[in-house]
């Protein structure tokens, strides 16, 4: 979801109700119509806003749980699977590398 998707949920408005917005470090401006209600400006602190979504790990459900299940940081190891994915084995290997 970005950030004017985020503003519009914020303000229960639809995306083509939005005539116009900005956003800085701080605040996101919105300028929306509603129709006989007329024009508003809003300014939302972006404190509210969600952070953006990680990328998903390219690993197999096998490593995955491992990994889960040893508080291991997946982005620290080189996949030799298909497409760079993360096997059970590399994390194994991973393991046993770090002695952990």
């Amino acid at each position: 979801m970005n950030e004017l998707e985020q503003a519009c949920a914020q303000l229960e408005i639809a995306p083509e109700q939005v005539i116009n917005w900005r956003s800085d470090d701080e605040t996101l401006i919105v300028l929306a119509d509603y129709g006989i209600g007329g024009i508003k400006k809003h300014r939302l602190p972006r404190l509210w806003m969600l952070p953006p979504e990680p990328a998903r790990l390219n690993a197999t459900d096998s490593a995955l749980k491992l990994l889960t299940e040893h508080s291991i940081d997946g982005t620290r190891i080189t996949g030799t699977g298909k497409d760079g994915r993360i096997t059970s084995a590399d994390v194994k290997r991973f393991m046993e590398g770090n002695q952990l």
